[in-house]
């Protein structure tokens, strides 16, 4: 039986990750049989974080809390509350609970002070990884500004706690190609941005543990655009503040740099490919313009190469200018632009990265303890954001409206209004109305009643039902209550149909005669010889719309004769006949037009 159980368990721990999302229901499995021999709680550790799969991530939070649910102590409470937020990616649902993490490192500072064994550091490092991979970017800043906050003479006596922040990102290096814009990506860009803040906080053997990672990854040819300049950005902040890595990175003593960059870069003039050996080329331009004179006088080879303009044809010569032009190689500068601001919102946004991955600096002030944060915030010249990103834009040429390359002087919309949406993105970026925000009101003494009495196809009837409903129609009036259970009308509907009133055919006449004592105008929606134009037609405050007509034979003469006003669409068509849900739609989506938006 023992083994029985070792065997379960190490079936999660060796699958791939295409299988995960079914074998992690094992681990579930074992908490509901009080296995606790199992070391279930460190597997649930690694992976509670795993961003492939929400349905892994909430068995693993469902396995936790079945393994801890005869703790009572406070903080677990407080924890799974905090957890359970933080997988949700809209801000007004995970705002609220974020000072609850302070609670918690209180709590764990006291508890870690008596030596109590019962809450460890690693669970606050779950959370805080959650936070720096959510999607909004508010949030992912909030989380920043908290782990640079965190003042490392609080765990000097700690024995539980081994702060080290490289541990959350560093990662085996990628073996296969990453799609731009893919969640692979995204995720590295998020890792990457991290490191740059808080390198300078990592102790010396996790400075190492973060160089030999990136020149590593920096050697992948699978890594795109955004991710790739970091990585280098790090290498340099790195290199620079270590004079012994320099040493490993160039497999000699340091003596003068450029030279060396010289020697390196020239044989590469001569490669075979095209893009590598314009590349050398602009690296050379480049540094030309930083080395001295008396290297200048030294290399006259050099000069040589990057002037030479004597090819009659081809791209060579823009290409290399492009390069020279380009913000990363013509005004970026890895310590005068190392600032919040680049790293959060102005390198994403050159390197093509989606706005909802930027961080807009117009939030920064709104994070309460951003005060207690020793490092700079904003960019202080606009050199860096008015230079062009060209190299982007050469290698990646988009023709669809997703993908269109946006102005780097765009404003960024209002913090507080994007606050209120609940994301904070900037232009041109997907979002979902949420309708527990607040319902909406209808303006008073404006009302839009449908009457559909005549229409008998489901499909058209659960169309139109969905149309009224998100347009604000006070009532939607059908021949027949026994169709809201039919499955096609149920398909088109989604729930919208709460509110629908019945009328039968034969009743019409009385039903449309007390909307008019109401104060209703009747309207039909029908083609006849005294009919007005739908464009030319002014809609009354309160409007009846008599429909819609019987999809083959239209509104019977009897109620033309009734109605106040017949409108119809003018048409250029061969069928000169619409769908009555389309038809429906258009006069609604008109009223709400001129009287709700």
């Amino acid at each position: 039986m023992y083994e029985t159980r070792r065997l379960l368990f190490r079936v999660v721990e060796q699958c791939s990750s295409k299988d995960l999302t079914t074998a992690v229901l094992i681990l579930y499995y074992c908490a509901q049989k009080n296995w606790s021999f199992v070391n279930i709680l460190k597997l649930c550790r690694s992976l509670v974080n795993y961003t492939k799969s929400r349905q892994v991530r909430k068995v693993i939070i469902g396995t936790l809390k079945t393994i801890l649910a005869n703790r009572n102590e406070s903080f677990w409470s407080v924890y799974f509350v905090v957890l359970d937020a933080m997988e949700e990616p809209q801000f007004h649902l995970v705002e609220p609970v974020l000072p609850r993490i302070n609670i918690l490192l209180d709590e764990f500072l006291k508890l870690d002070q008596v030596g109590d064994k019962t809450f460890y550091w690693e669970w606050i490092e779950v959370l805080l990884a959650k936070g720096l991979l959510h999607p909004n970017g508010w949030i992912r800043n909030w989380t920043i500004m908290r782990i640079i906050s965190i003042d490392p003479n609080d765990f000097l006596f700690s024995q539980s706690v081994s702060v080290n922040p490289a541990k959350f990102f560093v990662t085996p290096s990628t073996l296969f190609y990453q799609f731009w814009c893919s969640r692979l990506l995204l995720a590295d860009s998020l890792r990457f941005s991290f490191l740059m803040i808080i390198y300078q906080i990592l102790l010396q053997e996790n400075r190492e543990v973060v160089y030999h990672w990136c020149l590593k990854k920096i050697t992948d040819t699978a890594q795109q655009y955004s991710v790739k300049l970091l990585e280098e950005w790090i290498l340099i902040k790195l290199l620079c503040t270590q004079p012994k890595l320099i040493e490993d990175f160039t497999n000699q003593e340091r003596t003068d740099t450029i030279s060396f960059c010289f020697q390196s870069f020239l044989p590469w003039c001569t490669a075979q490919n095209f893009s590598i050996r314009c590349s050398a080329i602009a690296a050379l331009r480049c540094l030309w313009v930083s080395s001295s004179a008396l290297l200048r006088e030294n290399s006259e080879h050099i000069r040589r190469v990057i002037t030479f303009d004597a090819e009659p044809a081809g791209n060579a010569r823009r290409i290399v200018e492009t390069l020279c032009n380009d913000f990363y190689f013509s005004v970026f500068h890895p310590e005068e632009n190392y600032n919040l601001q680049v790293i959060c919102d102005i390198f994403p946004r050159k390197t093509g990265l989606p706005d909802e991955e930027t961080i807009p600096p117009t939030i920064f002030p709104d994070v309460f303890f951003i005060n207690e944060v020793p490092f700079v915030l904003y960019e202080a010249s606009g050199t860096l954001e008015a230079a062009p990103s060209l190299v982007f834009s050469v290698k990646f040429s988009f023709n669809c409206a997703c993908f269109a390359k946006r102005s780097d002087k765009q404003s960024l919309l209002n913090f507080t209004a994007q606050k209120e949406l609940g994301d904070l993105s900037g232009d041109d970026v997907q979002r979902k109305l949420c309708a527990a925000r607040g319902k909406w009101r209808r303006p008073e003494g404006k009302s839009l009643v449908v009457v559909a009495s005549l229409v008998s196809k489901a499909t058209n009837l659960g169309g139109l039902c969905r149309t009224c409903e998100v347009f604000g129609v006070e009532k939607l009036v059908i021949a027949d209550l026994n169709v809201l259970n039919d499955q096609n009308f149920k398909a088109l509907s989604t729930s919208s149909e709460k509110w629908v009133d019945f009328v039968k055919p034969s009743e019409l006449i009385d039903y449309l005669k007390t909307q008019r004592d109401q104060g209703y105008t009747i309207i039909a929606a029908e083609q006849s010889t005294g009919s007005v134009y739908f464009n030319n037609f002014k809609y009354p405050k309160k409007w009846t719309e008599s429909c819609f007509r019987d999809e083959r034979e239209g509104i019977p003469v009897h109620l033309i004769r009734f109605v106040d006003s017949t409108v119809e669409i003018p048409q250029t068509g061969q069928t000169r006949s619409l769908n009555v849900h389309v038809t429906g739609a258009l006069f609604i989506e008109k009223y709400a037009e001129a009287h709700y938006f």
